[in-house]
Formats: C-alpha cells, structure tokens, sequence
C-alpha cells in the first residue's frame, strides 16, 4: 500500500457561489529516499462556494488514486476536515441527512468520497500553507489569467 499525500490548494473571489479555481498535487514515493512522483491538476468551477471547491479538489484527487493508499490529505477547511472525518460516516448512517433533519449539502460529492474512503486509509491536516503551496497558488493564477484571457 502506498502512502500518498495530496496537497490542496484553492482561490474564489466571491464569498457567495461564483468562479472558482482549485490545483492539487498528489505526491507518492516509489521507493524511500528517492524522489516522489507528483500529479498535478489545475481547474476552474463555476457556481462554486470556497467549500464545495475545497471538497471538489479533495475528491478528484483521491478518485485518481486506482489501488487502496494510505492518503493524507493538506488542505485549509475546517469544512473538509470534520467532513471527512467523522460527518460524512455519520450522514452515511442517516442514509444523508444531517442532524437538522436536512438533506446533506454537497450530498452528490460527499457521497462517493465516502465510497472512496472504504478503498483508502484517508487522513486530513487542516493546514494554512504547505509543501506546494507557493507553487499551486502561482499556477492557479496563470491559469485564471489564461482563462479570463480567452474570456476577452
């Protein structure tokens, strides 16, 4: 089983659902004291809050892992942390709703990132900055300025 680390970055400007971009790094080691393999993605959304980004990017992430993996994921939400873990097990319980007596928000990505933790170990670190950060955050903005470019 490998240990993964996925790193997670996003940046929305609006405090309600707008645009929104996220990158992620997935970094595993083949071997010990060797370099670490890393796949990265960079996205926009459109009609997203910042925690449905956060959680959009946590997800696809995960989903392109193919084989179970001890997987800690660095990420700054609150929201994904206590979602992931303990929420989202006890939503699976009241068959998705919440202790409100709602229906789970984001309940059509919570759902399969549950099925996805039954396959991998998933860990969270709710992080201000990490090993990609600086890195993340500058390619999301080449890549919100590619993108407002073609916008014009």
């Amino acid at each position: 089983m490998f240990d993964v680390n996925i790193y997670i970055e996003t940046t929305i400007r609006s405090a309600n659902a707008g645009t929104g971009y996220y990158g992620y790094v997935v970094e595993y080691f083949l071997q010990k004291n060797q370099e670490p393999v890393t796949r990265q993605e960079i996205e926009s959304e459109e009609k997203v809050t910042a925690n449905l980004l956060k959680l959009l990017a946590c997800y696809r992430a995960l989903e392109i892992l193919k084989k179970p993996c001890q997987v800690t994921i660095y990420v700054d939400s609150n929201y994904v942390e206590s979602g992931i873990k303990t929420w989202m097990h006890n939503w699976y319980q009241t068959d998705w709703v919440n202790s409100k007596g709602n229906l789970v928000k984001n309940k059509d990505i919570w759902k399969p990132l549950h099925a996805l933790s039954k396959l991998h170990f998933i860990s969270v670190e709710n992080v201000k900055a990490h090993n990609y950060s600086a890195w993340l955050q500058d390619e999301i903005k080449k890549r919100r300025k590619q993108i407002e470019k073609n916008r014009a």
